[in-house]
């Protein structure tokens, strides 16, 4: 239990008899107020000085969690920053920050922290951390209903700090929320939970969310096949689909990537496509697409403000808008600060329901099912000097989720969405990006996590799945096929549980790739649980050793590991106690690629050694009255293919999607496999027993097996 005290008028919190948290105060104009005295009673710290008095809410929540609320404080500039420091940690070993990078300050990276000094100023939006008696900790910001906090370093430790803001507005609401436990992952959750409960955002939790079912299935994007959207055209499109049916992929469906649009450098002059690529509109095209080419699904880009710098306020558009626009400075290229700014516009927050209302509405009266919201980091900009970013995205989230709901049934995607103000305005939104964009193969790529290779991509959207994974279904972006780590990406995708989807160019499909990653009209063999990092790799990063993500079907576990490291080889070992939740005590380990399996014990090690850019893919099934399922092992999650199973005496039932190579461990050699009643041939090789079924497009395999 948490125990609150009040050491010499500095707040400190105690538990399992040792002080976790010592020397919090508030943070005034950046600096704590002097000659403050601390009154603890009732939750409720009352500082007061000769000037002013101030109120901070500490509400202990369930399971180890403590919410920070500032109670009606006028804030005016002069007293930014503002916020609660939250003090130091006695015998702090180890942290991750998670850190908002420049220059678009739209994802976030892991950092290590060995000391709190080398903490960031800011933008953290995520930090845990280790005690020396093992114990975790974490802590998160809070933000509304009128300001937006960050978590960044200060003093001997760190403090969650308000923005500069344009609203005198009282602050009444929460600011901090800080966690413990010795179960890492139950704390991020249950973290989350209470804190989004705090902010008003209970709908924001990723356990309440589905997957549209758009997003069951295999997708294209135009990005990055486009050349980033310089050759978007009619006839790009269409090429495309029909590279993909000619090489036998089921795609379902196609996303309209930036490219499509009548601009003015990057200023939205109208709803509607450029005429030049889209002579005969979106119409014409989908219902092409549909029927030539049997894609079920179309779905169409933009940003959180239109376009890249909003609307152009001298164009039709804007016209339109009379009245009912305002306006911003922005830079649009951050790396060249000194560059002229552009005045850029958008609807009013009052005007902003209707706006989307109407480009929704279009946009499903031309065919498309879905919408991929990019550029969600943009609201800092647009609200400087007129609103506080929070308020403003308030305003634009809500006219985008309502409208996404009521058009295309919430099936949209979130993008550069890793900033407080975004990410918990997702609402009931259930897909968001966890990684910065996917970077087609070059030589001499470096291993940089803000702009590097397959390891640096896979490892960043894993980690970042850690906290996002709490709020939405984790994307980690689109890859490509047909380059040379295609399958270090495509292993990270299979063991997700987010949407997977292509942009490879016309004739440059490797369906050797992507085979594994689907059923044969499309349906995708994903995970139910986001992709994480095992606790023994919550603080690794990229330390020269095996990285390791687990995720499970069911009761059964999938572990990747990945040579993540700019290492010519790593070593190091790995258990099936690697799955978080798995249960069992003696499991089979099955590696797809090498094809070997071995018995271990829950937390018996196994060694593992990995080249560069290696990885290996393994299915850790318990083993239950002698058996442990592994799957069909044509694909890279074998145990998705299997619809049901029951093991009753000495029968095993199976219900197979489609069919293929199927495989389980046995401790007794079958005296029969049965498919459909009829008596089926296996092969049983150290107690791996191999059945090859036939593949039947889009039915069941029914097998049962006597022991």
């Amino acid at each position: 239990m948490i125990e609150l005290e009040n050491n010499d008028s500095r707040f400190e919190i105690r538990l399992e008899d040792r002080i976790r948290l010592s020397g919090a105060e508030p943070v005034i104009a950046g600096r704590s107020p002097e000659g403050f005295e601390l009154d603890l009673s009732a939750n409720l710290l009352q500082y007061r000085t000769d000037s002013c008095s101030l109120s901070f809410t500490v509400r202990p929540e369930d399971k180890n969690i403590i919410i920070f609320s500032v109670e009606d404080y006028g804030l005016e500039n002069e007293m930014i920053p503002f916020g609660f420091y939250a003090g130091a940690l006695p015998d702090f070993i180890q942290g991750v920050s998670f850190w908002r990078y420049a220059p678009f300050k739209a994802w976030t990276v892991p950092i290590r922290v060995e000391d709190l000094q080398s903490l960031k100023a800011d933008d953290i939006q995520f930090f845990y951390w280790q005690y020396r008696d093992g114990l975790y900790g974490a802590a998160i910001p809070l933000c509304g209903p009128s300001h937006r906090f960050t978590l960044g370093q200060h003093r001997q430790g760190f403090a969650s700090l308000s923005e500069k803001s344009n609203s005198q507005a009282l602050i009444n609401g929460p600011v901090l929320a800080i966690g413990f436990g010795h179960d890492p992952y139950a704390l991020f959750q249950n973290l989350y939970h209470s804190g989004l409960m705090a902010m008003g955002q209970a709908e924001n939790v990723a356990a309440k969310k589905k997957m549209p079912e758009i997003f069951n299935y295999l997708g294209w994007c135009s990005w990055n096949s486009s050349g980033l959207g310089h050759n978007l055209n009619e006839d790009h499109l269409i090429k495309a689909a029909k590279s993909l049916r000619d090489h036998r992929i089921p795609l379902k469906w196609i996303l309209v990537d930036d490219g499509w649009f009548q601009h003015s450098d990057k200023q939205l002059d109208a709803l509607e496509p450029e005429p030049a690529k889209f002579p005969h509109g979106f119409k014409n095209l989908i219902k092409t697409l549909k029927t030539r080419y049997q894609i079920d699904y179309v779905g169409i880009w933009h940003t959180l403000n239109g376009y890249w710098l909003g609307i152009n306020p001298n164009g039709p558009l804007a016209s339109q808008y009379s009245g009912d626009l305002f306006y911003w400075p922005n830079i649009d290229n951050p790396n060249a600060p000194e560059s002229p700014a552009e005045t850029c516009a958008f609807v009013r927050p009052e005007k902003m329901n209707s706006f989307f209302d109407r480009w929704y509405k279009y946009f499903k009266k031309e065919g498309f099912s879905f919408v991929k919201v990019d550029n969600q980091r943009i609201v800092e900009e647009m609200s400087r000097d007129q609103y506080t970013a929070w308020t403003l995205a308030d305003s634009l989230h809500k006219a985008v989720n309502h409208n996404a709901e009521r058009y295309f049934g919430n099936a949209i995607i979130n993008c550069m969405d890793m900033i407080t103000d975004a990410f918990y305005h997702f609402g009931a939104t259930p897909v968001g990006r966890t990684v910065e964009d996917y970077f087609p193969y070059e030589e001499n790529e470096s291993y940089c996590l803000e702009k590097g290779n397959a390891a640096a991509h896979v490892l960043q959207a894993i980690y970042n799945a850690l906290y996002f994974g709490q709020m939405v279904i984790p994307d980690f972006d689109m890859f490509q096929s047909h380059h040379p780590d295609a399958v270090f990406h495509a292993i990270a995708r299979a063991l997700n549980c987010g949407p997977i989807y292509i942009t490879d160019e016309p004739d440059k499909v490797n369906g050797e790739v992507l085979d594994p990653l689907f059923l044969s009209d499309g349906r995708l063999l994903k995970s139910e649980t986001p992709l994480l990092p095992t606790r023994d790799c919550l603080f690794r990063l990229q330390d020269p050793k095996p990285f390791k993500a687990f995720s499970r079907v069911g009761r059964i576990g999938l572990l990747g590991i990945w040579n993540c490291a700019d290492a010519e080889s790593v070593c190091g070992t790995f258990s099936p106690a690697d799955v978080y939740g798995i249960e069992g005590e003696t499991f089979i380990a099955y590696e797809r690629f090498s094809e070997e399996s071995v018995k271990l014990g829950k937390n018996e090690k196994y060694p593992v050694e990995l080249g560069r850019l290696g990885y290996k893919c393994f299915v850790i099934s318990p083993l239950q009255n002698g058996i442990a399922l592994i799957g069909i092992v044509d694909k890279y999650n074998a145990p998705a293919a299997i619809r049901s199973f029951q093991i009753d005496g000495n029968k095993l039932n199976v219900e197979i999607h489609e069919g293929g190579l199927f495989r389980f461990f046995s401790q007794k050699k079958p005296a029969h496999v049965w498919l459909d009643d009829k008596e089926h041939g296996f092969t049983c090789d150290q107690k791996l027993v191999s059945v090859q079924l036939p593949v039947r497009t889009g039915q069941i395999c029914y097998v049962r097996v006597d022991l």
